[in-house]
């Protein structure tokens, strides 16, 4: 994977995640990362994955969006992808009956440290089909979790919880202005714009890209016009 864009404010999260992971601790542990949508839980855990697995890992995967996978593919395939692509076995997920993991596929775990995230899981049952027997993992493996709902690392007593919480106003009003006018200083003209857009976005990023990119190719009457009728974004809750 590759993220491509400008990223901001993460570098100090990436760095509050790796000391949760205890890299280098000989146990198995599983990490949450919490937060409501937008707020860049995948962002920050696929910036984890890039930076970690290929050089603190024997094998590894990410499964993108396990709760619409989930509900549109079923658990078993889940289950086939995620062990296919640690194992480095396609046939793996060729398989046309129900996948039960052998004894010997165990075994060749068990000598694997391995670092999977599981991306946007919204319940403990998806979490469990898809990590049960963990503990069959080398010493020194990591599992990451991103969810909009604790209950699923509450219920599966995830090792550590990580709250992602929005940016603060500086990276707001820098990210809203790469989106909005492609520099991340614009004139001093529209610093009411600026102020009403970062208000309204709250810190969440997936806002704040979309509410600039909307705004990019308007002009300041219609950029005024249209966040005067924007209606405020809820409490963020969790």
């Amino acid at each position: 994977m590759h993220i491509n864009g400008h990223l901001i404010g993460i570098e100090k999260t990436i760095k509050e995640i790796e000391s949760k992971l205890c890299i280098g601790i000989k146990d198995v542990r599983i990490i949450g990362i919490w937060g409501m949508g937008g707020i860049g839980k995948t962002t920050l855990a696929s910036a984890v994955f890039q930076r970690l697995s290929y050089f603190q890992f024997e094998s590894y995967c990410f499964l993108w969006n396990v709760r619409e996978e989930y509900l549109r593919r079923g658990p078993n395939y889940l289950r086939k992808k995620l062990l296919s692509e640690l194992l480095s076995d396609e046939s793996i997920l060729r398989m046309d009956t129900p996948f039960v993991a052998s004894p010997f596929i165990h075994d060749k775990l068990s000598r694997k440290k391995v670092l999977i995230v599981l991306d946007d899981v919204d319940s403990s049952i998806h979490l469990e089909a898809l990590v049960e027997g963990y503990d069959h993992f080398a010493p020194g493996s990591r599992i990451i979790v991103t969810t909009r709902n604790m209950q699923v690392l509450i219920k599966k007593e995830a090792d550590d919880i990580y709250k992602l919480a929005g940016l603060n106003e500086t990276e707001s009003l820098e990210l809203f202005n790469l989106h909005a006018f492609g520099k991340s200083s614009p004139s001093k003209d529209y610093e009411l714009l600026l102020n009403r857009a970062t208000s309204y976005a709250d810190g969440n990023p997936l806002a704040l890209k979309v509410l600039g990119s909307f705004l990019h190719s308007k002009s300041t009457d219609e950029r005024e016009s249209a966040l005067k009728k924007l209606k405020p974004l809820p409490t963020r809750t969790f």
